[in-house]
């Protein structure tokens, strides 16, 4: 504690442990009494709230991908389906005949192809006993190279017609809730009509706008809660994206539900107890133009400054020694490096 006294007669600046302490005047030599407790005893962890809204990670106007006359709507709105699970119905009868087409025209390709290939084998045993033309076997070779591109190009027009033929039928790409029907039975829908709304009400997230002082702190929180129409929601933290609401110098939050979820659209507050150990807010006194506490060392008043402290609300602490001894009565009277007597 010798630096500390050097401190006090020297009138410096001492920091250590990642607390301050600032000497303001020199000890008279007059005790003082103060009543004192530990710091474990007078710290609180402040709870915090802010706006927060249920919002679902899909909400979506499923369309049509081919042009056709709606024949079928099995759904209604309000109705809950699983992915997969037909929500529209669409004529397909013309995209079947080419459907059959093509598979045809596979046929007639695969045919040639094959023919092309055995008559490559058939001129190379004629070729190895120079009964065949170099020229005309170039030529067969190159017949089965034709005919396996013609293979190729049927064999994908094919894909395309069963891939327009499953088109025909409109399915839930997630599972959710049947919001409105866009379209009836008996309309013709071009590719990119909306048919029906789907909400995904299984993934949800919240949103939460919170201050900037309150962002730092809601990344050690505690204890993260959704409250909405009297009920609670278990909630973590999944991202505080790097952008400030340049209006409302507030941060918007995205958490993930634990288990169970609200409605979707709910709005509530979120709910938070700090993670960060913080003084009453009553607490701090002001010295030199800056917030701080008063601890007793070697029956001597130590004054810590607080510099996220602002005055009216729960002050941050910083780091200090363990066992520290603040003081509560007399505080407001002292200075730095005053002699003190603790009284109960």
């Amino acid at each position: 504690m010798a630096l500390y006294k050097n401190c006090w007669l020297m009138g410096c600046l001492l920091l250590t442990g990642g607390w301050s302490s600032i000497a303001i005047s020199a000890d008279n030599g007059t005790a003082r009494k103060v009543t004192t407790q530990l710091l474990s005893e007078v710290v609180i962890y402040p709870r915090s709230t802010a706006p927060a809204l249920a919002l679902s990670l899909n909400e979506s106007r499923i369309s049509a991908e081919i042009g056709a006359r709606v024949t079928a709507i099995p759904v209604r709105v309000g109705d809950r389906v699983k992915q997969g699970d037909p929500l529209v119905t669409l004529g397909c009868d013309e995209l079947r005949l080419h459907q059959g087409q093509a598979a045809a025209a596979l046929l007639g390709v695969e045919a040639r192809q094959e023919f092309a290939a055995a008559q490559v084998q058939r001129s190379e045993r004629l070729r190895s006993g120079d009964v065949l033309s170099e020229e005309l076997m170039q030529q067969r070779r190159s017949d089965l190279k034709s005919a396996e591109a013609e293979r190729a190009v049927a064999a994908a027009n094919l894909r395309v017609a069963e891939l327009n033929v499953a088109r025909c039928t409109i399915s839930a790409p997630f599972a959710g809730v049947v919001l409105a029907r866009l379209v009836s039975e008996g309309e013709w829908v071009a590719p990119g009509t909306p048919v029906v709304a789907l909400l995904d009400n299984q993934r949800l997230e919240l949103s939460a706008q919170v201050g900037m002082d309150e962002a730092k702190g809601l990344r050690q929180a505690k204890q993260l809660i959704f409250v909405a129409q009297g009920e609670s929601y278990p909630v973590t933290l999944r991202a505080l994206p790097e952008k400030i609401d340049p209006t409302l110098r507030q941060r918007e939050a995205r958490l993930s539900f634990v288990d169970r979820t609200p409605l979707t659209g709910q709005v509530g507050r979120l709910e938070w107890q700090s993670g960060i150990a913080h003084l009453p807010a009553d607490l701090p006194v002001q010295r030199a133009g800056r917030l701080g506490l008063f601890i007793v060392t070697q029956d001597k008043a130590v004054f810590v400054a607080l510099p996220d402290a602002i005055e009216g609300r729960p002050a941050p602490l910083v780091a200090l020694p363990e066992g520290s001894v603040v003081v509560i009565e007399g505080r407001q009277s002292l200075r730095d490096g005053d002699s003190v007597k603790v009284v109960r």
